[in-house]
């Protein structure tokens, strides 16, 4: 869990594995005004792979859309960035600046399912199985 600037904002994020085109930040606290911002590092930029509300809220969890995959699979930071320093940004954006006033953020490894024979959890529709660490 990460605490920041402000003492009732907080996140975490957690290693985890890409489920629909979707990750789980977990535990957010956070005041009215405020969204998480996933990001993944680009040279000395930090690009936002997706963003979603966390209007005042008390210890809940958001899914997040990274509709900017170019990061993944690596790792990600989650942040709560107040909505008026994020402005327009979104998906795909230069984030550095607005994520430097970031009240909280984790950081997590976002991976694919992993191919496995050795696993119980199988596709309904091929039959192929998969494992991660990430993903138990």
């Amino acid at each position: 869990m990460s605490k920041g600037n402000s003492p009732d904002s907080s996140l975490q994020f957690p290693d985890q594995c890409l489920r629909g085109g979707e990750v789980s930040v977990k535990n957010i606290t956070s005041e009215p005004g405020w969204t998480v911002v996933v990001t993944y590092a680009e040279g000395p930029s930090q690009v936002i792979a997706g963003t979603a509300s966390a209007d005042g809220l008390d210890g809940d969890d958001r899914q997040v859309e990274l509709a900017d995959t170019g990061g993944y699979p690596g790792d990600h930071t989650a942040k709560l960035v107040a909505d008026s320093v994020l402005g327009d940004a979104g998906p795909g954006d230069d984030a550095s600046a607005a994520v430097k006033q970031a009240v909280a953020s984790d950081r997590a490894h976002i991976e694919e399912p992993r191919l496995s024979n050795s696993t119980t959890r199988k596709s309904s529709t091929t039959g192929t199985s998969w494992q991660s660490k990430a993903c138990r």
